[in-house]
């Protein structure tokens, strides 16, 4: 019985560690969203452009922290 309840907090514990990096891609999906919303790059000076330039190459980064998290996940079930 013990062990069925461990399991069974075990397996909670890690959907909510998996969720909780879900939660960090969407929102970066909502960011990224917003800026598209924000600035029309046609419409941009270079010095915009730039600074867009650079929030968008760090969205990659984090987009590719949270795709390492998640890839990690896959590679051992722990239920």
């Amino acid at each position: 019985m013990m062990n069925n309840k461990m399991n069974h907090i075990e397996a909670y514990s890690n959907i909510l560690r998996i969720r909780s990096k879900f939660k960090r891609l969407q929102q970066l999906s909502w960011n990224i969203n917003k800026l598209e919303q924000a600035y029309q790059i046609e419409n941009l000076d270079p010095k915009e452009l730039e600074l867009l330039y650079d929030t968008y190459v760090s969205l990659i980064r984090e987009l590719n922290l949270i795709y390492d998290e998640l890839k990690d996940e896959g590679k051992t079930r722990r239920v």
